[in-house]
C-alpha cells in the first residue's frame, strides 16, 4: 500500500479545541471571516510574503473559493488547512504539508492576524497541531520553514520546541531586499 493511502481511510479529527482556540477545517462560508481579517488591521501588508494568497484576496468569493480548495485539499489528504478562531472571531491558519510520507514527514505554517500578536493563541495553536501531526498523522517529523527576518516566527517555532537545522542566506527577494530561509526540525522523541 503506498504510504499516503492509509492516510485516505484514517478518520482524521477535523476540529483541535485547546483552551482559548478552535483550530478547524474550513467550511463553506468561511470566505467572509477570512476576507474579514485580510481588510482589518493593516493584515494585507502584514501578511505579505507569509500568507500572500489571504494578503491579495480581492473579494469575499475569492476567500471562499480558497475556504473550498482547502477543504478539498484535506479530503483528498494533501494538505490539511485550517482556521485559527478565538471564540466567533477568525484570527489566523495553520497549515500542514505532506513533506515525505514515506517517513513520515510534515511541514507546519502558521499566521496570526495583527491584533492577536504576543497573546500566545500562536503558541497555543501551533503546540496543539504539533500534537495532532504526532498523534494523529503518526508522523516521526515536523519541519517548519520561515524567513530570518521574520523574528516572531522563528521564535514561535524554538519556543515550540523546534531544532534549527539549518539557513539558506540571501534564498528569496521581496521588494528588493534579500533575505534568507530558516529550517527547523523537530524530531517524534522531542515533542513536549
Amino acid at each position: 500500500m503506498n504510504p499516503k493511502d492509509q492516510y485516505l481511510i484514517k478518520d482524521i479529527p477535523e476540529t483541535i479545541q485547546t483552551k482559548h482556540t478552535t483550530i478547524r477545517r474550513y467550511r463553506n462560508g468561511d470566505g467572509v471571516p477570512i476576507y474579514a481579517l485580510a481588510e482589518r488591521k493593516n493584515n494585507r501588508e502584514h501578511l505579505k510574503g507569509i500568507a500572500d494568497d489571504v494578503a491579495g484576496l480581492k473579494s469575499v468569493e475569492e476567500a471562499e473559493v480558497k475556504a473550498r480548495k482547502h477543504r478539498a485539499e484535506w479530503a483528498k489528504r494533501e494538505r490539511f488547512v485550517a482556521g485559527v478562531w478565538d471564540g466567533d472571531e477568525y484570527i489566523g491558519e495553520i497549515w500542514i504539508e505532506p513533506d515525505n510520507w514515506n517517513v513520515p514527514c510534515f511541514e507546519i505554517g502558521w499566521f496570526i492576524d495583527k491584533g492577536h500578536e504576543g497573546e500566545g493563541l500562536a503558541f497555543e495553536a501551533s503546540e496543539a497541531c504539533i500534537r495532532f501531526i504526532f498523534d494523529e498523522l503518526n508522523a516521526h517529523k515536523v519541519i517548519a520553514k520561515t524567513s530570518d527576518t521574520n523574528t516572531r516566527s522563528y521564535q514561535l517555532a524554538e519556543r515550540l520546541g523546534f531544532v534549527k537545522e539549518g539557513h539558506l542566506r540571501d534564498a528569496e527577494i521581496k521588494d528588493g531586499k534579500r533575505y534568507g530561509t530558516l529550517l527547523y526540525g523537530l524530531l517524534r522523541g522531542e515533542k513536549r
